[in-house]
């Protein structure tokens, strides 16, 4: 998903260096006079040549979480191995610790990268009827959370900024429906880019409203996040 995967550790803080560096080796003209840049020359390691080699063929927030995974497992069987030779009791217990730490670990910086879903729906299932069907299900709020739904295989016809931070989007499916569409506070976020750009085949995620205009009523899909196909 595009509001996918970060690394909140401190021992990963130097990838928020890191990553324009290897941007400024595959393009050299980014971030002009930039004191980030003037300094790149001094900055020697290997890694990040190498790794603006790799992100031509890997998507970088792939890389990175490879490297996390990577690093995460030799972090934990080091220090099993010291553990090991410090403390020859309960050593099995150790491990059993150890792994079961490490599991919880890799489930916490899964889930930020997951989304959850109640139901795919078609564009079809855009209308007063359904949304009042889904409306019988609230008060939604704690505990009683607004549906999510997904739809898939759409691209943008066109798209238009309101109050210079909300992105309203017309969508539309393979079977040429069309999908009326809000995604709140996106301008200047990545979710920009795509809501603006008409060739990307995109999955839609968010809940649905009924909008209003001068008693005109009209179902709309708030989007939450987007995935690219």
């Amino acid at each position: 998903m595009i509001n996918g995967y970060f690394f909140e550790s401190g021992f990963f803080g130097h990838i928020l260096y890191d990553i324009p560096i290897i941007n400024i080796y595959n393009d050299n003209s980014l971030y002009p006079n930039d004191l980030l840049k003037a300094v790149a020359p001094y900055y020697y390691t290997l890694s990040n040549p190498l790794a603006s080699l790799l992100i031509k063929y890997v998507d970088i927030q792939i890389f990175f979480f490879i490297i996390f995974l990577i690093s995460a497992y030799f972090t934990f069987l080091l220090i099993f191995y010291i553990s090991k030779l410090l403390f020859k009791k309960n050593i099995t217990a150790l491990k059993e610790f150890l792994n079961l730490t490490f599991i919880k670990l890799m489930n916490k910086e899964m889930r930020k990268n997951t989304i959850y879903i109640d139901a795919k729906i078609l564009p079809s299932a855009l209308n007063e009827s359904f949304f009042n069907e889904i409306d019988l299900l609230s008060p939604f709020g704690p505990g009683n959370y607004d549906p999510s739904f997904m739809i898939e295989n759409v691209k943008v016809l066109k798209s238009k900024i309101i109050q210079n931070k909300h992105i309203n989007s017309i969508l539309i499916s393979k079977d040429r429906k069309s999908i009326n569409t809000i995604c709140f506070n996106a301008k200047n976020t990545e979710l920009e880019s795509y809501l603006c750009e008409k060739k990307k085949i995109l999955n839609i995620v968010g809940k649905l409203s009924l909008n209003n205009w001068l008693g005109k009523k009209q179902v709309q899909f708030i989007i939450n996040d987007i995935s690219i196909n």
